[in-house]
Order: structure tokens, then C-alpha cells, then sequence
């Protein structure tokens, strides 16, 4: 009977987002040039979700929050008529949390929280060869915060494993941005070598 085997499968997700920036700048005639700030970001989410009621059951309603606040900062020195060093860092402390309530296996309810603090950075050389013509190496590091993987098949073995690791990353790259031919033509050449841990 195909109609006894009919699924439905339905979900809602609902978010909420507030964030918020400050920054100072320096003068930009300089020849050595800042920017100092500060970050925060508060994020709530919500997911019912239900499939059934033939087969692949599932029922649940989960949340997740995260609060995030950073400082950083950047600067470009041109140390020569043609050359600029860039360096900038960022210091960063995330808060997450999440409940999970699974009606369909009792009505087991989860929930957890963690923190974390990283510290990324950037460092660059650039050099005008012409008015056109420049090339530049940067050497840069990554971060993407920790977080819990809230789908169907949450458990208690889920929960206590605690949230998903966060990702880092290191990045490297060199290239040449020029534009030719009174400038009717762009050529732009990058060479870029990522790695990712977790």
C-alpha cells in the first residue's frame, strides 16, 4: 500500500542576529597607517523539525546561542616610496550553548555550553613595480569557532562528546594585479596554498 508509506517531513528555523562594530582610524596620508576595533555579535536560533510517521522517525526541537566579542588591529607601513608591510592580529572569545529536547525517544532533553578564546593573524608585503603593475605575499591564519552538530540522531553518546572542534586554518599567497594597455585590460595572477586542521 503506497499511501501507508507516505512520509512528511517539515521544519522551521528561526534566527535572530545582533552585532555591532567600532572602529578608529588614522589620518590616511601617512605613510605608517592604523585601524584599532573592537567586535560583538550575538546569535539565537530555533529548529523544530518532525518527519513521519511511516519511516525515518524523527521529532525534536532544538536551540543554539552563541555571543562573541574581539578586539584587532591592522596597519600598513609604507616603509619605502614603492613597498608596504601590513600586519594585523585579532583576538577573539566565543560563548555557544544549545538545548535539545527529543520527543521522539522519550522526550530526552540535552544541553550544553562552551567556550573558547583563538587569536588569528595577518601579515602582507606589496610592491609597485609601475603605476599598474604591482605584487604582493601575504601570509595569513584562520578561525571558525566550535559548535554542536544539533540533527536528527542527537543522543546522550552526541552530547557527551561535547561540540565539534573548531577549524583553523594557515593560508599563503602570492600574486601579481596589473592593468595594461591604458588600463582597457586587467590581468590578475594569484598563487594560493590553504591548509585546514579539523
Amino acid at each position: 500500500n503506497v499511501t501507508a508509506l507516505t512520509n512528511i517531513q517539515t521544519g522551521t528555523f528561526k534566527s535572530s542576529l545582533f552585532t555591532q562594530e567600532l572602529r578608529l582610524l588614522s589620518p590616511s596620508s601617512k605613510p605608517f597607517r592604523y585601524t584599532l576595533g573592537a567586535y560583538y555579535a550575538n546569535v539565537d536560533f530555533e529548529r523544530p523539525f518532525y518527519r513521519g510517521p511511516a519511516f525515518a522517525l524523527a521529532n525534536w526541537n532544538a536551540t543554539s546561542k552563541s555571543s562573541q566579542i574581539s578586539a584587532f588591529a591592522q596597519a600598513d607601513w609604507n616603509f619605502m616610496p614603492k613597498a608596504t608591510l601590513t600586519g594585523g592580529a585579532r583576538v577573539q572569545n566565543e560563548k555557544i550553548g544549545y538545548t535539545f529536547q527529543d520527543i521522539q525517544n522519550g522526550n530526552a532533553m540535552f544541553s550544553g555550553s562552551a567556550d573558547d578564546t583563538a587569536a588569528t593573524w595577518r601579515a602582507s608585503l606589496r610592491y609597485e613595480f609601475t603605476p599598474t603593475v604591482n605584487g604582493f605575499v601575504t601570509y595569513s591564519t584562520g578561525y571558525k569557532g566550535q559548535t554542536y552538530d544539533l540533527t536528527t540522531g542527537f543522543n546522550a553518546n552526541r552530547a557527551a562528546a561535547g561540540p565539534i572542534k573548531p577549524e583553523t586554518s594557515r593560508d599563503i599567497e602570492v600574486g601579481v594585479r596589473s592593468q595594461l594597455f591604458d588600463r582597457k585590460v586587467t590581468l590578475n595572477l594569484t598563487y594560493f596554498d590553504t591548509t585546514y586542521t579539523n
